[in-house]
């Protein structure tokens, strides 16, 4: 028996991007000072929220 995660909706999808985008500009504009650092800043931070909403959703499924 394969043990395959359930494919993520469009809604969930859309709401990773808004979130990771926002608060990646949001701390990058706070905390970083030159470019290259604004840069990674921004990326760090929309992998993390991107990351943690899609694990948030896939645990709140109940497996069948």
């Amino acid at each position: 028996m394969k043990n395959e995660l359930p494919p993520i909706p469009t809604e969930i999808k859309a709401l990773q991007s808004i979130a990771g985008a926002a608060l990646g500009a949001i701390g990058m504009n706070l905390w970083a000072q030159n470019t290259l650092l604004k840069i990674a800043l921004f990326i760090l931070i929309f992998i993390s929220v991107y990351t943690m909403i899609g694990m948030l959703y896939l645990k709140s499924r109940k497996p069948k």
